[in-house]
């Protein structure tokens, strides 16, 4: 054991002097950069507009009107009267309105119907393009239109490609629908045909509207040739127009009850157009800033980091139009597997790649690039029993149709609704005589909303009454690494993992009493969480039934419908949410006969406005550019029930202290509370058992990666010019483009540092081959997970800028500093060395401190295998109790090295109750196997091998 004392003496002399060294040596020049603020950046485009004639008292608001992209609004209205039929969430009879996105140049008086894209089909009623109606004659038409016994069209121009010259002149109308024009139809048509006032006078929708790249006719942010405008170019913008309903018909004379009698005539016929109230629409540029057929840079990565890239590409553009950056959306673990392939490109990952004990790893670069969040957003509208006539009113029902707005979740909540565990989650036959025999508890609650535990946190919830339940949260397909973030969360929660691991909801140590005993979905047990994906486990098939009776069991037999089939998910978190805002499931369980007598399922329309009940997984800013609400993720404290008091009934005063919105502050919060990874000690990773209450819990962080030995010298050019763009300009939060979009909060002016060295480190070392052999460690190297180095901020310079001013500082995060270079096994010293000193710094005497200082690390290598040879024959066998040098190697024990890393199995055992454990509370996996590295990046370590499933999107 001296000999082996005397060997680390030697090695731990030869890192002193190479610290010694690098601090005469003095600091790399490089300037910091930190997080931005953008104060010229609109506070809100809102724009409130009131109605006219018999609308004078209703006011519209529009929540954003400038600087649009493909996006959804919030439009809500108050003072108008509640649509009819009242006390009917399905039926439109009159009082409603009618909504719709149009192109035109005449700010005066905005767009003619003619521009306008409403009415994707051609029959007759109030959602169609027809102008007459004989019945109903319009005084506004020519006598001639009006009274024609021919129906008669409004037809539709579509939006130039150049400016006009001259004013714009309608056209005639079209007495043959064939000849309207077919630039949409009602497969893809954004307008709103009904959109429903409640009985407060109240009411709110979402309106996706279309650049010219989802809807060409209408050409929104198209850039058009104009010598008029600077440069010879504008943006062409648009228009939403809203198109108030009463019960008085385009006649001027016929009144409609909006039950018995209900309206008939368009919206764009001109008596019933001269109520409608415009609003402007300005459009960030749809085409791309970079030269047209530019050599394309590719980069990679989960979605976490799509709309930032969406945001920032005019920015990089504008600096380097001839190399345009291409983001592909893959999979944590497709980019780490292209990070250690020959060709390992610019990836986006929230964890490192694992190091395989013993292989070798070449140099890796990390760079923060964003802090964001996983949210389950929602779009649920207010529900309640109307009593029938003659009953005493029913309070809650007075606010059907009205979006809620909070929501809160606690661990085991998600987990239930993640796992199939409510019976509608299964299927909505379930527990019903139609349906078949069933897995799941009979006590387990047919869907969220009479979840008691539910209730406790959602007090607003009580008294509703949803009929198509929230049995489940829509998910994506495939994996991601916040996928696995999520899992890591519910595993690492008390109330939770009992679930997941079979304890009813009332039992245990942290079920509650009046809770209903629901137990998790019994075809879950098996699953050794976390996972990476959204797995639909139970095998549950819907029964068959026949669409037409008279041909059971020859033709149109309905084929059964299970698994995906029953279960359908969106491809991205983004799809699933543009489907929530239409009140769309994605569902396929619609049977639709054909005339051959053979019936598919098809498309299932989307649930009734007024009846909308959609949770939805979501990236924080993909759920802010659809305006969608994020439900508040409680702890266990939250909503606990008194147990005097029946569920249902709890206080719900302590659920402001214990639940958390995903917003900047508590992002910021999430990312101070980050931890090491395993497989990187320099590349933090969120803490689910963050201690910070005002942290949240899904904060996700996301690092640029990539090889520097492995690119070119161009390519490394390239992603350093990326890198500098994210750690300076890319942090102006705001909607302009190349702002960092909402969502996302800034990095800390650590990890912006951190990132802008990563830059100058790039530009130094792409093309340049490893100084050393990688996982070619040294005697006595005592650490299985990635070495690494970090460059020194420099002393003399200026602190990093603080963040801006309406998002103050908060605790750096773990780890965060200059560049992180990872190298398997290789010595930090070796990595930082191999980066090359700094241009333009006088190194003077100090390469002789250097050339001492090698010559001592020589001596090391020569002494220290004898050494060691001494100390196994003085221990009389040939192993050593002590460190072996192999990382690999389960007995090594190095307590110089002891990096506190629970995966060590000769580390404490982790236990996160045991207060003087120096392991790592927040590591999801306390390893049983000593080669368990706790890196739960990758699902075959903590799964066992099963056929890919398909992932949960609902059960409704």
């Amino acid at each position: 054991m001296r000999a082996v004392a005397i060997s680390r003496a030697v090695s731990g002399a030869f890192a002193i002097c190479v610290a010694v060294s690098g601090l005469l040596a003095g600091p790399a020049q490089h300037a910091a950069a930190g997080p931005l603020s953008n104060a010229a950046q609109d506070a809100s485009s809102s724009l409130t507009k009131n109605g006219t004639g018999a609308f004078g008292g209703m006011s519209v608001t529009v929540d954003k009107t400038q600087n649009l992209i493909n996006e959804a609004v919030s439009i809500s209205w108050t003072g108008a009267p509640t649509t009819l039929p009242p006390n009917n969430n399905t039926n439109f009879g009159a009082d409603y309105l009618q909504i719709m996105q149009c192109w035109g140049d005449d700010p005066a008086s905005g767009p003619d119907a003619s521009q306008c894209e409403f009415g994707g089909t051609t029959l007759g009623g109030p959602t169609t393009r027809r102008l007459n109606n004989p019945q109903l004659p319009d005084p506004l038409l020519p006598p001639g239109v009006a009274k024609d016994p021919n129906q008669e069209y409004e037809d539709f121009v579509p939006a130039p490609t150049s400016a006009p010259t001259s004013p714009y002149a309608p056209p005639p109308a079209t007495k043959d629908p064939s000849n309207i024009s077919t630039s949409f139809d009602s497969s893809n048509t954004n307008e709103i045909p009904y959109a429903r006032t409640y009985a407060n006078g109240t009411g709110h929708v979402y309106f996706q509207l279309d650049t010219v790249r989802e809807s060409p006719a209408l050409g929104c942010g198209q850039p058009v040739a104009d010598p008029a405008a600077p440069g010879g170019t504008r943006i062409e913008p648009c228009w939403l127009v809203v198109v108030p309903r009463g019960t008085l018909e385009a006649d001027g004379k016929t009144t409609v009850d909006g039950t018995n009698i209900v309206l008939q005539t368009s919206p764009l016929s001109p008596t019933n157009w001269a109520n409608r109230i415009v609003f402007p629409l300005t459009f960030q540029p749809a085409a791309s800033a970079c030269a047209i057929g530019a050599n394309e840079v590719q980069i990679g990565g989960d979605e976490m980091l799509a709309e930032a890239v969406k945001s920032w590409e005019p920015g990089l553009c504008a600096k380097n139009p001839k190399a345009p950056f291409s983001f592909s959306q893959i999979g944590g673990d497709a980019a780490r597997q292209q990070l250690a392939s020959p060709l390992p490109g610019f990836q986006f990952v929230s964890k490192p790649v694992a190091p395989t004990p013993g292989t070798p790893q070449p140099t890796m670069l990390y760079a923060p690039a964003a802090i964001s969040g996983l949210t389950i957003s929602f779009y649920v509208q207010s529900q309640a029993v109307v009593p029938p006539p003659g009953q005493p009113p029913n309070p809650p029902a007075a606010q059907n149709g009205v979006q809620i707005t909070r929501l809160n979740l606690n661990a085991r909540l998600v987990a239930k609704l993640v796992t199939q565990s409510y019976r509608w989650g299964v299927d909505s036959s379930v527990g019903t005589p139609q349906g078949a025999a069933s897995d799941l508890a009979a006590d387990n609650p047919r869907d969220l909303t009479v979840d008691p535990e539910f209730l406790a946190l959602n007090p607003q919830f009580k008294g509703l009454s949803f009929a198509g339940g929230i049995p489940s949260v829509v998910v994506p397909f495939g994996n991601a690494d916040a996928y696995t973030e999520l899992w890591t969360w519910l595993k690492n929660d008390p109330a939770a993992e009992e679930f997941l691991s079979g304890v009813p909801d009332n039992a245990g140590k942290y079920g509650q009493r009046g809770y209903t005993g629901m137990t998790l979905n019994p075809n879950y047990l098996r699953t050794q969480f976390p996972i990476e994906d959204f797995p639909t486990t139970d095998p549950y098939c819907r029964p068959t039934v026949y669409q037409d009776p008279s041909h059971a069991g020859t033709h149109n037999q309905q084929v059964a419908l299970c698994g995906l089939a029953l279960h359908p998910y969106p491809v991205t978190m983004h799809d699933g949410v543009l489907n929530a805002t239409k009140g769309s499931l994605g569902l396929r369980v619609t049977w639709n006969p054909n005339s051959a007598d053979i019936g598919s399922w098809g498309p299932t329309p989307p649930q009734p406005d007024g009846q909308v009940a959609i949770l939805v997984l979501a990236d924080a800013p993909t759920a802010a550019r659809y305006g969608l609400p994020t439900a508040e993720l409680c702890d266990d404290k939250a909503g606990v029930p008194d147990p005097l008091l029946p569920p249902g009934q709890q206080p719900s005063g302590d659920l402001d202290a214990h639940c958390v919105a995903p917003t900047t502050d508590t992002l910021l919060k999430g990312a101070a509370a980050a931890q090491p990874s395993p497989g990187a000690p320099k590349v933090v990773v969120p803490n689910p058992n963050a201690i910070d209450l005002g942290a949240y819990p899904l904060t996700t962080i996301t690092y640029a990666a990539t090889v520097p030995s492995k690119l070119t010298k161009t390519d490394g050019g390239h992603y350093a010019d990326l890198l500098d763009y994210i750690a300076g300009p890319g942090q102006i939060q705001g909607l302009d483009p190349g702002d960092l979009p909402p969502g996302y909060a800034p990095l800390t002016a650590a990890m912006a540092a951190q990132t802008a060295a990563a830059a100058k480190l790039l530009r130094t070392a792409a093309g340049v081959p490893d100084a050393a052999p990688a996982g070619a460690a040294p005697t006595g190297a005592v650490s299985s997970q990635h070495a690494s180095a970090v460059i020194p901020h420099p002393a003399s310079s200026a602190p990093p800028p603080a963040a801006p001013v309406q998002h103050p500082p908060l605790p750096k995060p773990t780890g965060p500093g200059p560049a992180v270079v990872v190298q398997g096994t290789m010595p930090a010293a070796d990595v930082a060395g191999s980066a090359g000193p700094t241009p333009g710094v006088p190194t003077g005497t100090i390469r002789y401190v250097v050339l001492i200082c090698l010559l001592a690390a020589g001596a090391s290598v020569l002494v220290g295998p004898g050494l060691l040879r001494v100390a196994r024959q003085s221990a009389g066998g040939p192993e050593l109790d002590g460190d072996s040098g192999d990382p690999s190697d389960p007995e090594s024990d190095d307590d110089t090295g002891d990096t506190g890393d629970p995966s060590d199995p000769d580390e404490p055992d982790g236990d996160p109750d045991d207060p003087a454990d120096p392991g790592d509370p927040g590591d999801p996996d306390e390893p049983d196997d000593t080669g368990d590295t706790g890196d739960t990046s990758e699902s075959p370590g903590t799964n066992p091998p099963q056929e890919p499933s398909p992932s949960k999107g609902t059960g409704q």
